[in-house]
């Protein structure tokens, strides 16, 4: 396949969307499903990250000759190779051509689902206990802010509001004061 074929294949696999209608289709569809599972447990980003890993991960469509390999039908070398690396993760960058397209906003939203925990276990009191939240990670983030606009408290206020939705959607009532020791629990450095 030659390289403008090649170019032609993969520019009609583009699909181009505005930051905003991203987010609007997040927004939607923010609260994974109980039991799925994903780097960020947001639906429409994991299957957008596992479309990236599924084409990194197909073969080429044809091998070629490789001018520096010996001439077809003649033996190649033999190599010894040594086990592969373990594929580092993908790196995702966030840009749009326009503020205010809400890349702080998605930011916030996947620090929450990062830091907060997978279950409610040992923060609740027993009668909450329980209460998944399939998308929580349990871990932490590093943010290096140099334009010095990132702000603790709409961070905290994302957490709560997700808690909240989680909380609602399967009935359970919850205490403010529980779930604010959550959030200052998930927000504490370790």
């Amino acid at each position: 396949m030659g390289a403008e074929a090649l170019g032609r294949r993969l520019l009609g696999e583009v699909e181009e969307a505005r930051l905003d209608e991203v987010l609007r289709s997040v927004s939607l569809s923010a609260q994974p499903e109980l039991g799925e599972e994903g780097p960020f447990g947001i639906r429409p980003l994991d299957r957008l990250l596992r479309l990236f890993e599924q084409q990194q991960q197909q073969p080429p469509a044809r091998q070629q000759h490789d001018p520096g390999s010996p001439p077809l039908g003649q033996p190649r070398a033999t190599t010894t190779t040594t086990a592969a690396a373990p594929k580092p993760p993908p790196i995702i960058e966030l840009t749009s051509a326009n503020p205010g397209a809400g890349k702080t906003q998605l930011l916030y939203l996947l620090i929450t689902h990062a830091i907060l925990p997978r279950t409610y276990d040992g923060i609740l009191p027993r009668t909450y206990d329980g209460i998944p939240l399939s998308s929580g990670h349990a871990g932490a983030v590093v943010i290096v802010d140099t334009d010095n606009r990132f702000c603790a408290a709409r961070l905290a206020a994302v957490a709560r509001s997700h808690v909240w939705r989680r909380a609602q959607k399967q009935k359970k009532k919850l205490d403010p004061a529980v779930v604010n020791a959550l959030i200052t629990a998930s927000l504490a450095h370790r």
